[in-house]
């Protein structure tokens, strides 16, 4: 590898892959199903994102915008090199061409609280602690109705992913587990109540 560079391609069928999951148009098994064959050995040097200049703006496409926080989630904690296009981490909105390319809202950044910034530095500090979230394994433990579990694992730790795209509360027994990242949800005893587009990432 040269200086600076690094060898990758882009995977352009994820952020189409959850789009249709979040919205409700592709079964959860099938969303787990498309997870599982991006874990290869070659999966390092894929890159995947949710926007990029010749993309309609990856919350223009969401039914329901309150499922950003979970598409995020789901970017840094997939198999793979996660892309952060610029805006991303501050739920830039728009659509398509030239929607898609307007100059950076620093303005936002003013109220950081009203935008998913927090979320988004929570989730990468999560990644960099944990290595099992960017170079381990993925097996996906449940894909029934709307919640899939899926675990990240190497030799040194699992971490377990937990996301419920329904429009209604769900419960999760997590047995004795400890949370280390918690969004619409809320932990109780061994039990993780998660709400609607709620990501829970923890170990047990």
């Amino acid at each position: 590898l040269s200086q600076g560079l690094f060898d990758a391609v882009f995977d352009f069928a994820f952020a189409d892959l959850v789009e249709s999951f979040l919205n409700g148009r592709m079964r959860t098994v099938a969303f787990a199903h498309h997870l599982t064959r991006r874990n290869t050995p070659a999966i390092g040097q894929y890159v995947h994102y949710l926007n990029t200049h010749d993309t309609a703006t990856f919350l223009s496409r969401l039914d329901d915008p309150t499922a950003y926080p979970a598409a995020l989630a789901l970017l840094l904690t997939s198999s793979g090199i996660p892309l952060l296009y610029y805006g991303d981490e501050l739920g830039r909105r728009g659509g398509e061409w030239p929607m898609n390319r307007p100059d950076m809202n620093w303005s936002a950044l003013d109220n950081p609280e009203q935008t998913p910034f927090q979320l988004v530095q929570e989730l990468i500090a999560l990644r960099r602690a944990h290595p099992a979230l960017s170079r381990g394994s993925l097996e996906v433990l449940q894909a029934t109705d709307d919640l899939i579990v899926m675990a990240r694992e190497t030799a040194g730790e699992r971490l377990v992913i937990a996301l419920n795209r329904g429009d209604s509360p769900t419960w999760l027994d997590c047995g004795a587990c400890s949370v280390l990242f918690c969004h619409s949800c809320e932990p109780r005893a061994a039990t993780l109540s998660l709400e609607p587009f709620g990501v829970a990432v923890f170990t047990r």
